[in-house]
């Protein structure tokens, strides 16, 4: 699809270059580069995929697998060299809406039968770069009009009740967990100090710029990157529930924030990478 997107654009180009430009061909021009292209969203440990049922080493531990891996990805931008130009990301039945992503790298098998399902969604539909793109940012998380929805009434992919907490009347804008057959780690972020009525003190949303992104190739997740220099053991990082301290706020860091005060933070991101 990309390779024949970008064929119709240089065959307008060289058009335009032979005939007298016109206002339509610049309209031509401007539509199929907002054409959007499917990227492909990948889980990795040192550069290899991984999926359940697979066994890799992490923290130390030759014996790990995934148990669950979806997140919430929203606020797409473009990286320019005059700044960010927003990405559209158009609705796509279950899995995109009003420019969110849920990415689900589980599919139900092996241990990620534990609360996961076969379904499972690892591309983004988005609008194709500008010509001078030099990377892409986007928010780990959901916009607050969003984290407020109702969990019971809404469309997809605000409707999974395992991506909730009715204690916090908002989502988990990730749900990481990984186990040996023994110990689990459950890494499940979202937003802090929060009510149904009330806005949450600590958005807990993280902020990301990968830099050269080919959207052919996409973007991966390494797991050994994010979780490098950190001891495998039995951790529950949920909520307000801080778990081991150290490890806790490190992984919460580098999902793109300050875990102390749930702002924002692109420089702390670890993990997210052109592949």
């Amino acid at each position: 699809m990309i390779k024949k997107i970008s064929m119709v654009i240089v065959s307008v180009l060289l058009m335009s270059c032979n005939e007298s430009s016109s206002s339509d061909d610049a309209l031509t021009l401007l539509a199929l580069a907002a054409t959007p292209v499917s990227m492909p969203v990948s889980l990795v440990v040192h550069d290899t995929a991984v999926s359940c049922n697979q066994t890799f080493t992490m923290g130390g531990n030759s014996n790990v697998q995934i148990r669950d891996f979806r997140l919430y990805l929203s606020e797409f931008a473009w990286i320019t060299p005059a700044g960010e130009v927003n990405a559209t990301v158009p609705d796509v039945t279950g899995w995109q809406k009003d420019g969110t992503v849920l990415i689900d790298l589980e599919n139900g098998t092996g241990h990620c039968s534990t609360s996961g399902t076969t379904d499972t969604n690892s591309q983004i539909i988005i609008s194709a770069p500008p010509a001078d793109a030099t990377g892409l940012s986007f928010s780990v998380g959901l916009p607050l009009a969003q984290n407020k929805l109702d969990n019971g009434t809404s469309e997809a992919p605000f409707n999974i009740t395992a991506m909730y907490w009715s204690w916090t009347s908002g989502f988990k804008f990730t749900k990481l967990e990984f186990t040996d057959g023994t110990n689990v780690i459950n890494f499940h972020l979202g937003s802090r100090t929060c009510t149904a009525t009330v806005n949450c003190t600590e958005e807990m949303k993280g902020r990301v710029t990968v830099s050269g992104v080919d959207v052919g190739k996409g973007i991966q997740f390494d797991l050994a990157e994010w979780f490098n220099g950190q001891t495998y053991a039995s951790n529950t990082c949920m909520g307000n529930s801080v778990g081991d301290a150290t490890l806790c706020g490190v992984m919460r860091n580098r999902m793109g924030m300050n875990q102390s005060t749930g702002e924002a933070n692109s420089s702390n991101a670890r993990g997210f990478e052109a592949r």
